[in-house]
């Protein structure tokens, strides 16, 4: 008896006393304590990311604009790639060959007269590279997703003037769509499957983002109160640290 009262004064003393063994405290679980820091962690991560999914969809607008307009802004490159390789040719009277380049990507190239620009329901095409208006209407040529370039074609237009016995205008449209089933894989498929996983996730990250920060939040606040806790001890007790030297703690 008086052995276990000297070592109950002992550990006053010390500032520790020894607790009921049964005795289970969250706060006081270094396993607990390890699985909150790499919650912390991963949730810094989660809303970091987050963060710049929302930045990176406000600059671009997601939030304000339609998919199909955003969809052509990313698509604007290649568009625009596409026409003045159609110019290359089309101004080299080499219809044939602008054919067997289309057959290799998901795009449709149609020529118009500049007055019918404004008029995609009613527009004659003067070329296409479909073989029929209604072939090109079945896949989606009035969808609106599409880029009109005005581009001189005089050798073009020499062969409308040829064909039809008048006098031709310089300046053509250029009208390039593309095709929405995307059977070929090319970098037009892949910029608009970006841009439809993109679209759809713009405000998932608003969620993945304050998610992140509440999480982040518990997990400090957790780790505060759960500091020099330990199981089976009562009170604040030192933790590895302090048995680390050169004042390892003091430097922190």
């Amino acid at each position: 008896m008086k052995a276990d009262r000297a070592r109950e004064t002992a550990a006053q003393e010390n500032g520790i006393v020894e607790a009921d063994g049964r005795r289970f405290r969250l706060k006081g679980c270094f396993g607990a304590k390890m699985a909150a820091f790499l919650l912390m962690l991963i949730s810094a991560a989660v809303c970091a990311a987050g963060a710049v999914g929302c930045y990176a969809a406000y600059e671009e607008q997601m939030y304000t604009r339609g998919y199909e307009e955003i969809l052509k802004e990313g698509l604007s490159g290649r568009t625009r790639e596409i026409a003045y390789t159609m110019y290359n040719y089309l101004n080299q009277d080499r219809g044939d060959s602008a054919k067997l380049y289309l057959d290799n990507i998901n795009a449709e190239v149609a020529v118009i007269r500049y007055d019918d620009m404004l008029a995609p329901d009613s527009s004659t095409f003067l070329w296409q590279s479909y073989e029929t208006s209604e072939a090109m209407e079945e896949n989606g040529f009035y969808s609106g997703l599409y880029r009109d370039f005005g581009m001189e074609l005089p050798r073009f237009a020499e062969r409308m003037a040829e064909e039809s016995g008048g006098p031709e205008e310089l300046v053509y449209i250029i009208r390039v769509f593309f095709d929405p089933g995307l059977p070929k894989n090319d970098s037009i498929k892949a910029v608009v499957r970006l841009v439809d996983a993109v679209y759809r996730m713009r405000y998932a990250v608003i969620w993945f983002c304050a998610g992140g920060a509440l999480l982040f939040v518990i997990c400090v606040a957790f780790l505060l109160c759960s500091a020099g806790h330990k199981n089976g001890r009562e009170g604040i007790v030192p933790g590895i640290l302090v048995k680390i030297p050169f004042d390892i703690l003091t430097a922190g």
